[in-house]
């Protein structure tokens, strides 16, 4: 029977561009679960990217790691990017301990901070070979769960907003945009946060429209 179990890795553990996602304050996620033996991790969204510069800047971020063959970006929707990555293998790198046929990976998402990271595998052992590497190359991995697959239920994280989305609506809430009647316009939100009243209402409908599709299942 499957086994399940869950990571949570350290910063710069995962070769995301850690420098950049720590000033522009982005995140990660892996975009669909893909065997491994395919072509590990190859498409991932980062979240928080605003424009053809912000584009430029992530992925020369990126390629200049050693681990990274290349990165492309594939498609943008809103202030998240998708791109295609092709990492070199050989050089010990925390993705190569994922390259084990047995392992799939179900989730990966992360920030400067660190990630997490889900794992399915036909054997415990090859769970235990994946430890084992970690240990070997010193990686900061924490196992926080295991299990099989049955009745084992991911944690509900709810939808993934933006650092700047967050703070927009955060801040918004704060002032009283939403209150009824409205303590705050626009304007003050956007000083608050000093951006423009346009900028601050863009970040306040993408950050709104994410929730209304959770709220509604279309993500």
């Amino acid at each position: 029977m499957s086994v399940i179990a869950e990571f949570v890795v350290g910063a710069g553990g995962f070769p995301m561009g850690n420098d950049v996602l720590y000033e522009c304050g982005w995140a990660f996620e892996l975009e669909r679960i893909i065997p491994t033996e395919d072509r590990t991790l190859p498409f991932y969204w980062v979240t928080g990217i605003d424009g053809d510069r912000d584009v430029s800047r992530y992925v020369a971020s990126v390629e200049a790691d050693p681990e990274v063959e290349s990165l492309r970006l594939l498609d943008r929707v809103d202030d998240r990017a998708l791109f295609r990555a092709v990492w070199r293998l050989g050089a010990g790198g925390l993705i190569e301990g994922l390259t084990d046929p047995d392992l799939v990976v179900l989730e990966l998402s992360g920030d400067h901070t660190g990630s997490r990271l889900g794992l399915r595998a036909e054997r415990r052992s090859s769970l235990a070979r994946f430890r084992e590497y970690c240990r070997a190359h010193s990686f900061d991995v924490e196992l926080t769960r295991v299990g099989e697959l049955t009745g084992f239920r991911p944690p509900d994280r709810g939808p993934e907003l933006s650092v700047k989305q967050r703070e927009a609506l955060e801040t918004a809430y704060e002032l009283g945009y939403f209150d009824e009647p409205r303590r705050a316009q626009l304007a003050a939100v956007g000083d608050a946060l000093e951006i423009s009243r346009q900028a601050a209402g863009a970040r306040i409908r993408r950050g709104t429209r994410r929730l209304v599709e959770a709220s509604l299942g279309r993500v």
